[in-house]
């Protein structure tokens, strides 16, 4: 007698196989790299000016025309930790010789004011990161400060504080009403570990804000000397170290790297120069601090920042200007 039952277990068996093998073995390849997100709709427009040239692409490096800011003392007792996505981000950043960081004493005034330290909630868990004022209302950082692509979730609570200096703030600690990652970010892609956040209030207009500049490479290789200013978890709790070298190492496509010391903490800490060669004078974030490497592609010790290309500072301008 005829029997069609293990026919069609065996064929159950053949596309389960199938299945395994297509996305198993070889998962689903990266997407278009867009800004994906949540949030609030804003209540406030946006008009970030761009200037392009022939060899770059700037926003505008804006100093408020302000007396230095008075700080406030808080009872801040935030947990001085990072998050570790295990073997995906090796660490959060490496020391490359001797530690030359130099700690910034004084964020009162401009351009120090315009970075802070970034807290935020994985489930129970209260991490820290840095983040940079790119706009009135927004904060350029890292991916992995605000999703975790091996649980697939959103950071909550998200707060900036500003000009951060141990137990004291140059203002009150601002919320997040807003936030966005690249897609690609949620598989895991390292050359995609940026984001941004929308501030419950624009602080930006009391305390200034950096320039995003986009490059072409011949064009960056000449900009120096390249700095990464953030907060990290080595260091006091909550104190601003910044360090620069005249010295790149390279440009990566999607990444820079630099042997600059860092460590975690000062994942999304902006990587910035002073001016665009032949621009106008300022102070632009060309990317963010992501992690660091004891061999990476063989190359030694250093550390590496997420770029600004193209397409991720075009759409950062959209999410900003609100056409997101």
């Amino acid at each position: 007698m005829f029997h069609k039952a293990p026919l069609f277990r065996v064929s159950l068996l053949l596309k389960f196989l199938f299945l395994f093998c297509l996305f198993g073995l070889f998962p689903p390849a990266l997407s278009q790299d867009t800004l994906v997100g949540e949030g609030l709709a804003a209540e406030h427009k946006h008009n970030l000016n761009v200037i392009k040239t022939e060899h770059y692409w700037h926003t505008p490096s804006v100093r408020p025309d302000h007396s230095p800011l008075v700080p406030v003392t808080l009872p801040l007792n935030f947990e001085r930790s990072a998050l570790s996505f295990g073997e995906l981000l090796k660490v959060g950043g490496v020391i490359v010789g001797e530690d030359e960081r130099q700690q910034i004493e004084d964020a009162t005034n401009f351009h120090w004011r315009v970075y802070g330290q970034l807290t935020m909630s994985f489930g129970d868990k209260t991490c820290t990161g840095t983040g940079t004022l790119i706009s009135p209302w927004h904060v350029l950082t890292t991916g992995c400060n605000l999703y975790d692509p091996k649980t697939q979730k959103w950071a909550e609570n998200i707060q900036f504080h500003p000009g951060r200096n141990g137990d004291t703030l140059l203002l009150h600690p601002v919320f997040c009403v807003k936030k966005a990652i690249f897609s690609n970010w949620k598989m895991g892609d390292e050359k995609s570990d940026m984001g941004i956040i929308e501030l419950s209030e624009g602080i930006g207009n009391q305390l200034g804000w950096n320039g995003l500049l986009w490059g072409e490479d011949a064009y960056l290789s000449k900009v120096d000397p390249i700095n990464v200013t953030g907060y990290p978890g080595d260091k006091p709790i909550g104190t601003m170290w910044t360090d620069y070298s005249k010295d790149w190492n390279n440009i990566y496509g999607s990444q820079i790297t630099y042997q600059l010391s860092a460590s975690e903490g000062q994942s999304g800490a902006s990587t910035w120069v002073r001016s665009p060669k032949d621009g106008p004078e300022g102070f632009y974030s060309l990317g963010v601090h992501a992690y660091g490497s004891t061999s990476w592609d063989g190359a030694g010790v250093m550390n590496i920042a997420t770029r600004l290309t193209q397409d991720k500072f075009s759409a950062l301008i959209n999410f900003i200007n609100e056409k997101f």
